[in-house]
């Protein structure tokens, strides 16, 4: 039976050989495991403790220390720069190769990293210390030859985690040298062109001048002062130390600033004579830093304010309309009252009040600012055009009285105006404007009113 079969069995087997022959003939090529990219190291951002830079094209070493208080430059009088300090840890951690270029015993200085290359070494959290060879950019100049120390295997990485390591020493200077936040300032004194201003801060952003004179000083001029200086940028450094101040103007300095934080820090700013550059520069000796430097000539045009403009022109500094739940208008002898509710104003009588009208009046009487300050008490207000009583969420109180026009020309709608026992003003006409509005609102409201009762019907 099998001999019959014999035949038939072999050609399914060829046949069976043949399909297979073809399947492995025509099969998809395999696809290569790609390769994982060389890692060159392998720590956190916060593992980077400390790296010197040594052989740099200037000849000078730097080493950099993190401290409890931040980075420090060892040896060096100055702050190192923060963003550099950051850049440093950002560009190493977990870094990879873009490519293996392999053994280059033979030929570093093909790849720039023969004797003399610039080098860095690390310390890490950990105690280990790696380290590395800085070569050249690769022909492409997007990418920049480093060889591991002490191996000779050279790879190509991206140009932005080598290219800083021989920046210039400026670089790694921090250029922001007076640093403190606005809102813990507690004091700040200016004396620019012989003229001396002391402020201080009396409450949540509200500040009060105190020399030369006794007033409330403007929220946004104060605020501005403080983030100019917070913002001083040295454009070089001249000099480490205080030695020969005399020369640039610095001692005592033609400008001085000082700046008082809650936490009692002081920090102490001169400046001193101008230079001749476009754009002009002048001389700043910082006194934490103990450094003089050149910065910006135009930072002190924000320090010539005189007193008057630099008066708090915000007739109610403390509150804002937002906080207003009550407010009652009084004009002409009669009175308006409105009751703040979460779906708008009501009229005295609970109901409703349509449009925006009750809500401008709140705004532009919580919000008012002087344009100007009127000497002598009650100028235009003897007796007062109107009264506007406001009622805050914090339970404080105040009365906004509304004086006669300023003057009778027309296009002038300025009035005077008064916060309880404030100064005389002079402000714009839209709380006049929107008072009157409100006086017409409620007239009309009273005729309809008055159109809805029933005819009285005299009971049999």
């Amino acid at each position: 039976m099998i001999r019959r079969f014999r035949g038939a069995l072999l050609a399914i087997g060829l046949l069976g050989a043949l399909v297979a022959a073809a399947w492995w003939l025509e099969r998809p090529a395999p696809v290569a495991d790609l390769e994982s990219p060389d890692q060159l190291f392998a720590f956190e951002k916060d593992d980077l403790v400390a790296f010197t830079i040594l052989h740099r094209p200037d000849g000078e070493e730097l080493s950099f220390r993190r401290t409890s208080e931040g980075w420090v430059a060892e040896g060096r009088p100055w702050v190192p720069s923060d963003t550099m300090m950051r850049r440093a840890a950002h560009q190493l951690h977990d870094r990879t190769a873009r490519a293996d270029v392999g053994d280059a015993r033979q030929d570093r200085e093909r790849y720039g990293l023969g004797d003399g290359a610039v080098e860095v070494h690390l310390e890490l959290r950990d105690g280990t210390r790696p380290a590395f060879a800085v070569g050249d950019p690769n022909p492409t100049s997007v990418s920049w030859y480093v060889r591991p120390l002490p191996d000779d295997k050279v790879y190509v990485v991206k140009k932005s985690a080598m290219d800083f390591w021989t920046a210039p020493l400026e670089d790694f200077r921090e250029d922001r040298l007076v640093s403190f936040d606005a809102d813990d300032v507690t004091r700040l004194v200016v004396e620019v062109d012989g003229t001396r201003q002391a402020f201080e801060r009396v409450g949540d952003r509200v500040y009060r001048m105190t020399e030369p004179v006794d007033q409330p000083a403007e929220r946004e001029a104060v605020r501005r002062m403080l983030g100019r200086l917070s913002a001083l940028r040295a454009t070089s450094f001249v000099q480490d130390g205080h030695a020969d101040l005399q020369r640039w103007s610095l001692e005592p300095g033609l400008h001085r600033f000082e700046v008082t934080t809650e936490s009692g820090a002081v920090h102490r700013v001169r400046f001193g004579s101008a230079v001749a550059a476009d754009p002009p520069q002048r001389y700043a000796f910082v006194e934490r830093a103990d450094q003089v430097i050149l910065v910006a000539d135009d930072v002190l045009d924000s320090f010539r304010g005189t007193p008057e403009e630099l008066r708090d022109r915000e007739l109610l500094p403390d509150h804002r309309a937002h906080q207003v739940t009550a407010a009652v208008v009084t004009q002409g002898g009669e009175r308006i009252a409105l009751t703040g509710s979460p779906d708008g104003w009501r009229w005295e009588d609970g109901s409703p009040v349509s449009g925006a009208t009750p809500r401008r009046v709140v705004q532009y009487a919580a919000d008012l600012r002087a344009e100007a300050f009127v000497e002598g008490p009650g100028v235009g207000l003897d007796p007062a055009w109107a009264t506007v009583d406001l009622t805050f969420d914090d339970g404080a109180t105040a009365r906004v009285f509304v004086g006669d026009p300023v003057s009778p020309e027309p296009g002038d709608d300025q009035r005077y105006v008064r916060v309880d026992e404030g100064p005389v003003a002079r402000a714009g006409g839209a709380l006049a404007s929107s008072i009157a509005d409100l006086v017409r609102e409620r007239d009309r409201k009273e005729e309809r009113d008055a159109r809805k009762l029933p005819d009285r019907v005299d009971a049999p």
